[in-house]
């Protein structure tokens, strides 16, 4: 198993493989977090801020999804965040922070749609 420590965490403990299952409603609300991420990425772009890497999504290792959104040069910049740590399962759980003007997240292998509805509420609150 791996260790992921860029949200300052350590998660190696985490991410046995177990079957897990979502809702179709809930699928729905959660997918429509992607349509809304493209917006909020397009109404950032400035001509400038778009040129660099503000919106990552990658796997980890154990497993899990990773999430990094830069905020730096839009109206979240400043905004406070109260951190998540959520951690329900092996495969059913959540850590979110803002450092340094980047949105961080990490999660199970079922929990990705979740951290972008995470980062929308904040965005939108």
């Amino acid at each position: 198993m791996g260790r992921y420590t860029a949200c300052s965490r350590s998660f190696s403990s985490w991410g046995s493989k177990t079957s897990s299952t979502l809702g179709n409603a809930m699928k729905k609300n959660e997918t429509d977090n992607f349509s809304w991420l493209q917006e909020w990425f397009y109404k950032n772009c400035n001509g400038d801020w778009e040129h660099n890497t503000n919106i990552r999504i990658v796997n980890l290792d154990n497993p899990g999804w990773g999430v990094f959104i830069n905020v730096s040069e839009t109206v979240l910049e400043n905004k406070k965040f109260q951190i998540i740590d959520d951690y329900r399962t092996e495969n059913d759980w959540i850590y979110c922070v803002v450092e340094n003007q980047q949105f961080k997240a990490a999660g199970g292998p079922f929990n990705l749609l979740e951290m972008l509805r995470v980062f929308k509420d904040w965005a939108e609150s």
